[in-house]
């Protein structure tokens, strides 16, 4: 049996420095995706209060730091159950679960989809009760 000095001592790490790295590196993708879907989740809420007509932000009036941080509150608590979804399915390999971690992706993109129908595009909702 080859076994090195490192072995034979119990000094070895449980996994190698390049599988390390790329533990953080997915790690870090999961939490930036899930940041970047919780942004677009609330769209509609920090677009209201920071652009809205009246130009939110930048019309003089003082935005309340309780509405910010309310804001910054779910957005934070979203992104902590998005990162949990990512991590859940890495962890575990299943077409199942794939699917319909693929499907609710799908479905929090129809979020920012009505913002652009709404607010860029304005195309009212009857509008969509004529085809």
């Amino acid at each position: 049996m080859n076994l090195t000095k490192e072995k034979a001592l119990g000094r070895e790490e449980p996994y190698s420095q390049k599988q390390s790295h790329f533990a953080v590196v997915h790690n870090l993708e999961d939490v930036l995706v899930a940041l970047s879907l919780a942004n677009l989740c609330l769209v509609c809420s920090w677009f209201t209060i920071l652009y809205d007509a009246d130009h939110g932000y930048f019309n003089k009036i003082r935005v309340e730091s309780s509405s910010l941080l309310a804001l910054l509150a779910n957005i934070s608590w979203i992104a902590v159950l998005g990162w949990l979804v990512l991590r859940f399915r890495r962890r575990h390999h299943r077409l199942a679960i794939d699917l319909a971690c693929g499907l609710l992706f799908w479905v929090f993109l129809l979020v920012p989809l009505e913002f652009f129908r709404v607010y860029v595009m304005h195309i009212p909702r009857c509008a969509f009760s004529r085809f």
